[in-house]
């Protein structure tokens, strides 16, 4: 075997093995401290110590505090990361095609994102579907900032361009449906399909 491939499979065992201490080092953060017992606690912080090095570099880097405070998305950016120089690093020292590997890690990179997006917009609408027909439902009250700054200016983008307020009045409903969010997850739907073509083509 080339020794850079070999070197290369090590690296993407490694990495891969990591993320699944990101995965677990998340769950067991959604874990009081205090409800543990002292050997799970112990295992609690084996994993701290071995990724929030890692967070906070991002954090730092990305400023990340500014923009997704009070939820903690470091453990994302991480994840992404690694996605990322697995596919464009590592697959570069196994076929030494550096360009087409960028150019699929990208494609692969943005659609990944898109994914997450979608699912965000997808939240959005539950919420505003809600809104209109049961406003008085827990759901219909859910209020996170982070959300809001992530979706309204998608929405409010859609307005502009279609000179509408993309608002539909229901009889007996309690306030229009806001189509924005549907129309958006269609918008992200066509752009996930036309980039899967594009890295097909590639």
């Amino acid at each position: 075997m080339n020794p850079l491939i070999g070197l290369a499979n090590l690296i993407d065992l490694a990495l891969e093995v990591y993320i699944w201490i990101i995965f677990i080092a998340v769950i067991l953060s959604w874990i009081p401290r205090s409800t543990m017992n002292p050997n799970t606690a112990k295992i609690a912080r084996f994993f701290d110590r071995a990724t929030e090095p890692v967070f906070t570099f991002f954090r730092k880097v990305c400023r990340l505090d500014r923009f997704s405070s009070p939820i903690d998305i470091a453990p994302l950016i991480v994840i992404l990361a690694i996605y990322f120089f697995r596919m464009f690093v590592v697959q570069s020292m196994r076929n030494m095609n550096p360009l087409g590997n960028l150019l699929h890690a990208l494609f692969y990179t943005v659609y990944f994102l898109l994914n997450i997006y979608f699912w965000i917009v997808a939240f959005a609408a539950v919420v505003v579907v809600a809104a209109c027909f049961w406003p008085h439902h827990p759901i219909a009250q859910i209020r996170i900032p982070l959300l809001d700054r992530l979706t309204r200016p998608v929405f409010e983008f859609f307005r502009r361009v279609l000179h509408s307020p993309l608002e539909i009045h229901i009889q007996n409903a309690a306030m229009p449906l806001d189509a924005a969010p549907f129309l958006s997850l269609l918008a992200i739907y066509l752009l996930k399909r036309l980039l899967l073509a594009l890295t097909m083509s590639v």
